[in-house]
């Protein structure tokens, strides 16, 4: 019998093995959090990016105003055709991502008026990569200056 096992018989033998599942466990907790952080930052970021392309495609597809409808009622009206080819051109010309936009019919009294585009964009999550984080937006632009 050795001296450690008279001091403390069968202790040594019972507890192998507890730090290794301990680290085990805390380890995965740890890769989880750290999982959930960076990916819930990507689709916030996925959100946030594709609302500013819906913005700024809506801005440039409310310049496609019909000047003939404009002289003949006093109103800014979209030319609704224009407005969609100025929004894919603006797709096109400006946004790198991995992004797809439509011009939706507005609605309202200021309907005539408006252009709305909803912005769909893809972002490939970084510890998931088989859940894409998607992200639909939608802005409205109107045509001259509009209160505060």
């Amino acid at each position: 019998m050795t001296l450690q096992q008279v001091i403390r018989p069968g202790r040594l033998r019972d507890e192998r093995g507890a730090v290794a599942s301990m680290i085990a466990v805390l380890g995965f907790a740890i890769f989880a959090s750290l999982a959930l952080v960076v990916d819930g930052g990507r689709q916030l970021g996925a959100l946030t990016e594709a609302r500013d392309i819906a913005d700024n495609a809506a801005r440039f597809g409310s310049q496609a105003v019909d000047a003939d409808a404009w002289r003949d009622t006093g109103r800014p009206i979209i030319d609704e055709p224009d407005a969609e080819a100025r929004v894919q051109d603006y797709m096109n010309r400006f946004v790198l991502a991995n992004a797809t936009a439509r011009v939706v019919p507005s609605t309202g009294p200021d309907a005539d008026t408006m252009v709305t585009v909803e912005v769909t964009l893809i972002r490939t999550s970084f510890f998931f990569p088989a859940a894409p984080a998607v992200a639909t937006q939608s802005a409205t632009a109107l045509d001259g200056v509009v209160g505060p």
